[in-house]
């Protein structure tokens, strides 16, 4: 994953298993959005993602939720280092 980029691979699906098992009356997303969670250059060998999941509960509110997720990056220099 080059600096900067979300993985294509970062979907609300990836995310459904934790969602069902963590959130209490769980019942579907409604939103999701996955961004940068920090600067270029500000880690060496990992990139932040903030993902923000709007999901939606079985008695029909809301619930927003935060998550960080620490992605290796995918350069040569860290291959060879791995």
């Amino acid at each position: 994953m080059a600096a900067g980029k979300i993985p294509d691979w970062v979907t609300a699906e990836r995310f459904e298993d934790v969602l069902k098992s963590n959130v209490d009356g769980y019942s579907k997303v409604r939103n999701f959005k996955a961004e940068m969670g920090s600067a270029a250059g500000d880690n060496y060998a990992t990139n932040m993602l903030r993902v923000n999941i709007e999901v939606e509960l079985q008695d029909g509110t809301t619930k927003e939720l935060s998550y960080m997720v620490k992605l290796p990056r995918q350069r040569e220099i860290n291959k060879e280092m791995m």
